[in-house]
């Protein structure tokens, strides 16, 4: 059991006691002051983070309006493309008929160039056969003589004669 107290320890005991209580205010008081502090800290954060959040929440639309205007422009420009590859598809079908046609146009060309000159030779040759019969008939020569001549209904026979 406990044995009594002397005088030196009680008065030590009651210091002790008073300065035990005095510490024990002091650290209510400092706790309440620490909790009003962390409570305006507290609020002063979450005021910031409301802040920031406003403003992610607002740059964020921001973007997505951004976005939303790219994109539209991005399919009127998808628009634009088709049209012009219409465009160019029907321009250029049009150039090949026309290439088409022009080379159908020398084809056809050609073949009357090529009838013009056998036409051509064919009456070159028939005018020397004809300048040689003249030339025998002036001489009154009698020659053999081998030609092609058309005759009055436009066939082509044989021109005999003999001219010496």
């Amino acid at each position: 059991m406990m044995e009594p107290l002397g005088e030196e320890e009680e008065r030590v005991l009651k210091e002790f006691e008073f300065d035990s209580g005095k510490l024990v205010g002091e650290l209510g008081q400092d706790f309440e002051g620490l909790g009003a502090l962390l409570g305006k800290l507290e609020g002063k954060e979450i005021h910031d983070l409301k802040v920031q959040l406003t403003s992610t929440a607002e740059k964020e639309q921001d973007y997505l309006n951004q976005l939303l205007t790219l994109k539209t422009d991005l399919e009127q420009k998808a628009n634009e493309l088709e049209s012009l590859k219409e465009k160019m598809a029907k321009t250029s079908e049009e150039i090949k008929s026309k290439l088409d046609e022009r080379e159908e146009n020398m084809k056809n060309l050609k073949k009357q160039v090529e009838n013009k000159t056998k036409c051509i030779e064919e009456l070159q040759q028939e005018n020397k056969v004809l300048k040689k019969e003249n030339y025998c008939r002036k001489q009154e020569k009698p020659v053999f003589m081998k030609g092609r001549v058309k005759s009055s209904d436009g066939n082509i026979v044989s021109s005999f004669g003999y001219c010496t």
